[in-house]
């Protein structure tokens, strides 16, 4: 047990049980690193196998090519409702949508004379139109210059960063990430005098929960503070400094919600859905303030 502690140590992005297998998804429960054959999906997002043994569950292993013939078979009957494999082959369809959408939208925009980013971007004295609020990170204005910079470096990031978290958390976690620092993010924009739109808001929102979920590793923490920090840099100088109010609200959101569920998933609580009640409450009176500003 202390051999395997070291080596976790030494190389944290190797699976705890098969030292020959790169990884970077994170035990939810206790941050030890897992393979896809080691990874137990659960509703706070997936485990290692002594921490649902703890938990008091069972563990089936499954081969690493995938689950045997019968369930395969047992999936050909919703195959009507499968998302296209582009999308969905590596586990991440939430994120490829998002980016899909927003690319789509931005490109639409020189061809409308940036409709989309007028009709779905949130601006002070628009909070009646609440869709802005939850559509703000899927547009930004189709300029040339800076601005076609600007929005290539984040889809980069995002594709980088979104699609591993949502390995790392789960479908479901990760959604309730998404619109959880979308919101906060766009209100925060919103009171603040700002128009809230672009991706660096769920982008900064995932990098909170990330950097939850490994803060006990001081040397990857360490790794992920700068590249947080060049990344904020980045949007500050190119924004002209505009954002960052999105930015610290996406952020206190998406460590909020992960630092409870992690909480949670440790402690069961008297009712499960207390983590996303209390940051869905906090999320909903923002909202409504930002609602309330006038042009």
């Amino acid at each position: 047990m202390t051999t395997e502690r070291t080596d976790l140590e030494v190389d944290p992005s190797v699976c705890y049980r098969h030292r020959d297998r790169h990884s970077w998804t994170l035990c939810a429960r206790c941050g030890r690193t897992i393979c896809p054959e080691c990874q137990i999906p659960g509703p706070g997002g997936v485990r290692c196998e002594p921490c649902v043994a703890e938990e008091g569950g069972r563990v089936t292993w499954l081969p690493a090519g995938g689950p045997p013939p019968k369930a395969r078979r047992s999936r050909r009957t919703r195959s009507s409702m499968r998302l296209p494999s582009w999308i969905s082959s590596d586990g991440a369809p939430v994120s490829r949508i998002l980016l899909v959408v927003s690319v789509v939208l931005w490109l639409a925009g020189f061809f409308t004379g940036n409709l989309p980013y007028g009709w779905l971007a949130a601006a002070p004295g628009t909070g009646w139109q609440v869709w802005r609020f939850a559509t703000a990170p899927l547009v930004y204005p189709a300029v040339l210059g800076v601005g076609i910079v600007f929005f290539a470096l984040q889809v980069v990031f995002f594709l980088l960063s979104a699609p591993q978290a949502e390995r790392m958390l789960g479908r479901r976690p990760f959604v309730e990430l998404i619109v959880a620092s979308t919101l906060v993010g766009s209100a925060a924009a919103v009171l603040a005098h700002q128009v809230a739109y672009g991706l660096f808001g769920p982008l900064f929102g995932v990098f909170a929960a990330v950097l939850v979920l490994i803060w006990s590793d001081q040397a990857v923490r360490n790794r992920f503070l700068v590249m947080i920090g060049v990344n904020l840099l980045l949007i500050l100088v190119l924004s002209g400094g505009q954002g960052l109010p999105c930015v610290i609200g996406a952020m206190l959101a998406g460590a909020g919600l992960t630092a409870l569920q992690h909480r949670a998933a440790e402690r069961p609580l008297p009712k499960p859905w207390t983590p996303q009640l209390v940051v869905g409450g906090s999320t909903l009176v923002l909202v409504l303030l930002a609602a309330l500003i006038p042009a």
